[in-house]
């Protein structure tokens, strides 16, 4: 009974990936083609290479490449998994983990 379970719920995962793969994310891309276009920039043809060199000195460079990129939104995203992850860290050997618990 266990193994046909077990099958049952691999087959039905596959399923439900493959749905959520098909309702969302591939609408979601082809909409992003058609709007902006290329994405990447590597219609080119005469380009030697697709590599853009970061200027190193600037200390503000990640603003720069998310701002180029339209990122901007991933920043708060990035800051919260960093304030996240030292937290965990802080609270390693303290009282306040056992009331970060609940939360994962």
């Amino acid at each position: 009974m266990t193994e046909a379970l077990t099958r049952l719920r691999e087959a039905l995962s596959t399923v439900v990936l493959l749905a959520v793969w098909l309702a969302v994310i591939t609408p979601v891309a082809l909409l992003a083609r058609l709007v902006r276009g290329d994405v990447l920039g590597t219609r080119d043809p005469g380009a030697t290479t697709y590599w853009s060199t970061p200027d190193p000195s600037r200390a503000d460079s990640i603003l720069v490449f998310f701002r180029s990129r339209g990122k901007l939104w991933l920043l708060p995203v990035i800051g919260l998994l960093f304030a996240l992850g030292a937290l965990l860290v802080a609270s390693e050997a303290s009282v306040v983990l056992a009331f970060l618990y609940p939360l994962f």
